[in-house]
C-alpha cells in the first residue's frame, strides 16, 4: 500500500513537471495552481471541482475553461469499463463532436460545454449525417430529455454507464 501511494504521488508530481515542457512559460503557475487545487476539492463530499475556488478572477479559467471541462468528460468516460471513447471530426474540420462513445451496443456522440450555452451546431450535423438514436450534451444546464438529445449535468457524466444498460434512449 505504501508503495502504491508513492508511485501515485511520483506520477502526480511527473504530470506537474511536464507543464514546463508543454505550456508557455507565462502560464505554468497558472497551471500549477489549478493543479495542486484538485485534491483538496475532491476530497469534498461533492466531489465537484469548482474553478471559481481557485483563484477568484482568474484569467485561466477563462482561457482554459472549455478544455479543462472537455478533460474531466473524458476522464469520468474513461472509469467505464468496455466503453470505447474517441474523437469526431469531418475531412474539412469543419464539424468536430468532442466525444463518441461506443457501448458495444450503440454509437452516442457527446458534446461538452463549459457554460451553459447550448449551442451545439456539430452535435446536430453528426446526428443529420450518421443518424444516432441519441446525443449527449454534457454541460453546466440540468437535466433534460429532447427528442433526440439528452443533457447530461457536469457532474452527472459518471452515469454514462447507463448507457451501457440501455436506459437512455431506450424510448425514442
Amino acid at each position: 500500500m505504501y508503495r502504491t501511494a508513492i508511485e501515485k504521488l511520483y506520477r502526480w508530481k511527473a504530470y506537474e513537471q511536464d507543464f514546463s515542457k508543454h505550456a508557455p512559460i507565462e502560464i505554468v503557475p497558472k497551471i500549477r495552481m489549478v493543479w495542486n487545487s484538485i485534491p483538496s476539492q475532491l476530497a469534498k463530499e461533492n466531489k465537484k471541482f469548482i474553478y471559481g475556488l481557485v483563484r477568484e478572477g482568474s484569467s485561466l479559467f477563462k482561457e482554459f475553461k472549455g478544455a479543462l471541462t472537455e478533460q474531466y468528460v473524458c476522464q469520468q468516460l474513461k472509469t467505464i469499463d468496455d466503453l470505447g471513447v474517441y474523437y469526431y471530426t469531418n475531412d474539412r474540420g469543419s464539424c468536430e463532436v468532442d466525444f463518441v462513445v461506443d457501448t458495444g451496443e450503440q454509437i452516442v456522440p457527446v458534446e461538452v460545454k463549459a457554460e451553459v450555452n447550448l449551442k451545439a451546431k456539430s452535435l446536430k450535423t453528426y446526428r443529420d449525417k450518421f443518424h444516432p438514436a441519441f446525443s449527449v450534451r454534457a454541460s453546466m444546464a440540468d437535466y433534460k430529455e429532447e427528442e433526440w438529445l439528452v443533457n447530461l449535468p457536469l457532474y452527472a457524466v459518471e452515469n454514462m454507464k447507463m448507457y451501457k444498460s440501455g436506459y437512455f434512449g431506450e424510448n425514442k
